[in-house]
């Protein structure tokens, strides 16, 4: 019997450390396939940044955006030529310390998808 209770609080100690231990959804990447040109497509993205009051830290006409938000939130988006024919894609990283950056990209991706 007691060989029994030790396996059992051997266990519970397992399942107590690392129950709470969840993985912080930190940062997230994602792929955009572009809507129009390049730059209509990134003129797109920044507006959905500023509709969502992020400060834009790259000037507007260059094809990488980088946004910060005061909640520490960041978003930065580079072009990539993929395929043949040469197409450029979108790639978002977003990061979050305090979690979210996968449901901030899926925004920003819904926004962008649908023109919202």
């Amino acid at each position: 019997m007691p060989r029994r209770s030790a396996t059992v609080v051997v266990l519970f100690v397992l399942l107590v450390s690392h129950g709470g231990a969840q993985p912080v959804d930190d940062i997230f990447s994602l792929v955009l396939p572009p809507r129009g040109t390049p730059e209509a497509s990134v003129a797109r993205i920044r507006a959905i940044v500023a509709t969502l009051g992020g400060h834009l830290q790259t000037a507007p006409g260059e094809l990488s955006v980088v946004a910060v938000w005061q909640d520490g939130r960041r978003l930065q988006v580079v072009p990539t030529v993929q395929g043949t024919p040469n197409t450029t894609v979108f790639d978002l990283t977003c990061n979050h310390l305090e979690g979210g950056a996968k449901a901030m990209c899926g925004d920003i991706a819904r926004r962008y998808q649908t023109g919202r």
